[in-house]
């Protein structure tokens, strides 16, 4: 069964290579969406069909999200949604993690949200409409032992997505956290 609120519909999903990310992929292309399935190290396991477009881009900086930005301009002239999925979690005692383990957390849970909601908000500012979902994690509500810095970064993004929430009411652009 078709949803007709989303055929056609022009979506980003960050973090596609992902459990969360390769599954939202999958469901969107047989809901008959245009997917830009992003993902960074890992290549998707799902079959990459005609309303799949597949980039490889580190999102944690601005030029790669300019540059995912622009194609989906370029292909399509408009952007519907982004999906941030992206997510790592690396658990372990803190004392022992590593200073790349923290920053590749940091970086991959929340400061490619953060960059990725700014320049697609730009986008959809300039368009008048569109929606950020950000997927969030039981681990930005309940704090988990052996996972501090993840569950910081998901704290993190639970409160910028409800202060950005706040900064776009009576704006077509809508920002939500699953």
């Amino acid at each position: 069964m078709q949803n007709n609120t989303i055929i056609n519909k022009i979506i980003i999903v960050a973090g596609a290579s992902g459990g969360i990310g390769g599954s939202v992929v999958k469901e969107l292309s047989n809901l008959c969406a245009n997917v830009i399935a992003v993902y960074n190290q890992t290549h998707p396991d799902f079959k990459v069909d005609r309303n799949i477009s597949l980039i490889k881009a580190d999102l944690s900086k601005s030029e790669e999200w300019e540059r995912v930005l622009d194609f989906v301009s370029q292909k399509y002239g408009k952007l519907d949604a982004l999906i941030n999925c992206a997510g790592i979690l690396i658990p372990g005692d803190f004392l022992n993690q590593s200073e790349k383990q923290i920053t590749k957390m940091i970086n991959t849970n929340f400061t490619s949200t953060i960059i990725g909601t700014q320049k697609t908000l730009q986008l959809m500012n300039r368009q008048g409409f569109g929606h950020i979902i950000n997927i969030g994690s039981l681990g930005g509500v309940i704090p988990m032992p052996y996972s501090s810095v993840y569950s910081a970064t998901k704290f993190a993004l639970r409160g910028f997505t409800h202060s950005l929430s706040q900064e776009l009411k009576g704006s077509e652009v809508k920002i939500s956290l699953i």
